[in-house]
C-alpha cells in the first residue's frame, strides 16, 4: 500500500510539473519532473531492491532505474543548472530511450517472432526515416546545420525510434500480460510524440502543442512504460 502511494505521488508530481509549465514557471517545472522520475525510481527499487539490478528477469528492471535517474539529472540540468548544462540536458532523453529499450530486451527476440518483429522494424524506420527528411527539409532555406548537428539530429531519432521498437515489439511477445504490453506500447507512443511536438517547435518554430502538454505526455509515457514493465517483471522477483 505504501508503495503505490510512492507511485501516485510521482503521478502527482507529474501533474504539478505540468502546470508549473503551462504558468512558465520553469524551474519549479524542471523540479516537479525531476521530483516524479526520482519517485518512480524508488518505487521500483524499494519493492525490488537488489533483484532490480540481478537475477534472470528481474535484472532489467535496473535499466529503468538507470534511465529514470538519467532523465531526473536532465530535468535538474535544465532547470537549475548553468547554460553549458541546460544546452546539454536534451541528451537525457535519447540516452533514457536506449536504457529503456534494454529494460525491453529487444535484443532477444522469440523466434515466433521473427518475422512480425522485422515488420514492425521495418514501419518504425520508414515513420523514423520520414520525420529525419522532414526536419532536414524544413530547415534547409533558413540555416543549413553543421554535419555535427545533422548527425546528433539522427542519433536522436534512431534513439527513440529504437524505444518504439522495442516497446511495440511487446504487443507480441506471449510472455507478456495484454494490459502490461498495451500499457508499455501506449507510453512509448506517447513519449514519441511528445519528442515529435518538441522538434516541430524547435526545428520549425510551430507549436503543436503547449509545453505543458508535451511535458506531461511525455512523461505520462514513461509512467506507463515503467509501471507496466514492472508488473510483468516483478513475477521474477
Amino acid at each position: 500500500m505504501v508503495w503505490w502511494l510512492v507511485l501516485g505521488l510521482a503521478a502527482v508530481a507529474m501533474a504539478a510539473g505540468a502546470w508549473a509549465a503551462a504558468g512558465e514557471r520553469r524551474s519549479l517545472a524542471h523540479g516537479a519532473a525531476a521530483a516524479a522520475y526520482i519517485l518512480l525510481a524508488v518505487w521500483v527499487v524499494g519493492q525490488a531492491g537488489g533483484r532490480a539490478f540481478s537475477g534472470s528477469e528481474s535484472h532489467l528492471l535496473g535499466y529503468f532505474v538507470v534511465g529514470l535517474g538519467i532523465l531526473a539529472a536532465g530535468e535538474l540540468a535544465a532547470g537549475w543548472g548553468s547554460s553549458a548544462l541546460a544546452a546539454r540536458a536534451p541528451a537525457a532523453t535519447p540516452l533514457a530511450a536506449v536504457l529503456f529499450a534494454l529494460g525491453f530486451d529487444f535484443l532477444r527476440p522469440d523466434a515466433y517472432s521473427y518475422v512480425p518483429a522485422a515488420i514492425m522494424a521495418l514501419l518504425v524506420l520508414v515513420v523514423a526515416g520520414q520525420a529525419s527528411r522532414r526536419l532536414a527539409t524544413a530547415k534547409r532555406g533558413r540555416r543549413n546545420p553543421s554535419p555535427a548537428q545533422v548527425q546528433w539530429r539522427n542519433l536522436y531519432i534512431v534513439c527513440i525510434a529504437l524505444l518504439l521498437y522495442a516497446a511495440l515489439y511487446k504487443t507480441m511477445d506471449r510472455g507478456w500480460p495484454m494490459l502490461s504490453a498495451y500499457a508499455v506500447a501506449s507510453g512509448s507512443l506517447l513519449l514519441g510524440v511528445a519528442q515529435l511536438w518538441w522538434a516541430w517547435s524547435v526545428v520549425l518554430r510551430q507549436e503543436l502543442a503547449a509545453p505543458w502538454l508535451r511535458r506531461l505526455a511525455l512523461q505520462a509515457g514513461v509512467l506507463l512504460m515503467v509501471v507496466g514493465a514492472f508488473l510483468v517483471y516483478r513475477e521474477f522477483i
